[in-house]
């Protein structure tokens, strides 16, 4: 009987099966970058942590500044597109729209392993221009984009006062960022009476306080 060779007859995967495994590269990813931020981070890491070889790895991702990307691009930037949605269909008062997407983008990036990105990016971003410029023009300009247009439409309105939206985003997003870089560090996590989240619906009420058009809240 003639034996067959079954070198080089590995069945191919299918489009699911392919979708499946670059998805499992990425969880791994994520957490090794969580864990060991970018520069620390190896390909082998990730390759074991995932289940497959350093070359079924490179099948999907050409280094790691790519893998990187593709993390960013799975789990980060679809949740600014779900926000840049909500906030281009809304019609309502600002404020409390406003004060709920800050509080959704916080509690992402204090409570999910995503919110290692942005810390990531901030520590390392010396290091690494061309991913934090990445970053930056994917990620922190989108979603500043939704936070100074929504500020703009409450000035429009009259709900808010006439100031620079962009001194707003700022003084939104500023504590949170600090809480991100903070968290994670047990000295300086000491700072805050409470959970780090704990802390972001007193500062964003204490914004949208200052944001408040007086005026127009005497004349009703």
């Amino acid at each position: 009987m003639t034996k067959v060779s079954l070198k080089g007859k590995r069945r191919a995967l299918s489009e699911a099966e392919k979708e499946l495994r670059a998805a499992q590269i990425l969880e791994a990813a994520l957490d090794v970058f969580a864990e060991k931020g970018f520069a620390a981070a190896r390909l082998d890491d990730v390759a074991i942590r995932a289940g497959v070889s350093k070359g079924t790895l490179y099948l999907y991702f050409s280094d790691k500044e790519d893998l990187f990307r593709h993390v960013v691009r799975e789990g980060v930037i679809p949740n600014v597109a779900a926000i840049e949605r909500l906030a281009a269909s809304y019609s309502g008062p600002i404020a409390p729209f406003l004060r709920q997407t800050i509080l959704k983008i916080a509690e992402m990036a204090l409570t999910t392993k995503i919110g290692a990105i942005p810390k990531l990016v901030i520590l390392e971003a010396g290091n690494f221009p061309k991913l934090a410029e990445f970053y930056r023009d994917e990620v922190i300009a989108r979603g500043r984009g939704v936070i100074v247009s929504l500020i703009e439409r409450g000035i429009k309105t009259g709900e808010f006062r006439d100031i620079n939206p962009s001194h707003g985003f700022l003084s939104l997003m500023g504590p949170v960022f600090i809480l991100v870089l903070t968290k994670d560090a047990p000295a300086l996590g000491k700072m805050w009476p409470a959970s780090p989240l704990a802390q972001v619906p007193g500062v964003i009420d204490l914004v949208l306080a200052g944001l408040a058009n007086q005026g127009k809240n005497n004349e009703k």
